[in-house]
């Protein structure tokens, strides 16, 4: 996960190469906002075609990724797109979801990356990565609840969801700016003893508005209006769809397999024993939720 980080920050909010791709067969229709241009995404990693289109303001740069990695099974594709002004003052980074998986060790100690203490404290540390050593005021930040995606129906699962908002101010090169940068944010954990836990934390939609002060507002309207303006060749919406049904199928008869071998150790006298991971009822449920979280924007599609 740390690369497709990496990949979305680092490269893409310090170069705005277009990347200039074929449209390969596909019948589009051209930008339906005045003074924009249509982007074209490709999955250049995956089958090569056509991923979703962006509208973006005319003469602006754009630089894009789509990220495939089956071994993430509730965010088995990830994309971004990283857009700004020719003059590289006014810029707007989206990244589609990052998913963390963490558990107890046993010793007080956690595995994996454990989910922050406040949302927006991810947020805080995203600034901090990509404007390394910068003096910085937090303008606002918000934290305010959402609705989680599913009830659970076990008392040892607790949920968290929230949108989360931080607003910065800083300078570069002498220059005030203003950065917002927003998401979602969903997680869970589950007890499973006595001081032993484990879970799973996704974040969805994480953008990004770079503007010198004062100019903050207007980038926002040109932020909302690229997102609003997304849309996924359905092609690439109905393999995202099949990839992510076969995931769950997957990981559905690996549980009803370590279940079966449990109950034949119990039978034989061997013990429950162990620290095999039995997916139970919410996890399933949670696997799904999730799944509909990265699925609705494709709703809006295109082409073929």
């Amino acid at each position: 996960m740390t690369v497709i980080f990496r990949l979305s920050y680092t490269s893409a909010l310090r170069a705005f190469a277009s990347l200039g791709y074929a449209l390969g067969g596909f019948l589009l229709v051209g930008a339906q906002h005045p003074g924009y241009i249509l982007h074209r995404v490709m999955d250049s990693k995956g089958s090569g075609a056509l991923a979703m289109t962006f509208e973006i303001p005319t003469g602006w740069n754009a630089q894009d990724i789509v990220q495939w990695n089956l071994n993430l099974r509730l965010n088995p594709m990830s994309y971004s797109l990283t857009t700004g002004s020719p003059d590289h003052r006014t810029w707007i980074s989206y990244l589609s979801g990052l998913t963390f998986d963490f558990q107890s060790n046993g010793y007080g100690g956690v595995l994996g990356k454990a989910p922050p203490q406040k949302p927006s404290d991810f947020l805080v540390q995203n600034f901090k990565f990509v404007h390394p050593n910068t003096e910085f005021d937090v303008v606002d930040v918000v934290d305010q609840p959402i609705p989680f995606p599913y009830r659970p129906g076990a008392s040892n699962v607790f949920t968290s969801s929230t949108h989360s908002v931080l607003t910065a101010r800083f300078e570069v090169n002498g220059t005030p700016m203003e950065e917002r940068l927003s998401m979602d944010f969903y997680g869970w954990s589950m007890s499973t003893g006595p001081n032993a836990y484990r879970g799973n934390w996704f974040v969805s939609g994480l953008t990004v508005v770079n503007a010198p002060e004062g100019q903050l507002p207007a980038a926002q309207q040109v932020c909302n209006t690229v997102l609003n303006s997304e849309r996924m060749a359905k092609s690439f919406s109905s393999r995202y769809q099949q990839v992510c049904s076969t995931l769950l199928a997957k990981t559905k008869a690996e549980g009803r397999a370590m279940q079966q071998q449990k109950a034949r150790r119990i039978i034989r006298g061997g013990g429950g024993g162990g620290h095999a991971h039995i997916m139970n009822k919410d996890e399933f449920e949670l696997h799904e939720a999730i799944k509909g979280l990265r699925s609705r924007i494709f709703s809006r599609s295109i082409g073929n």
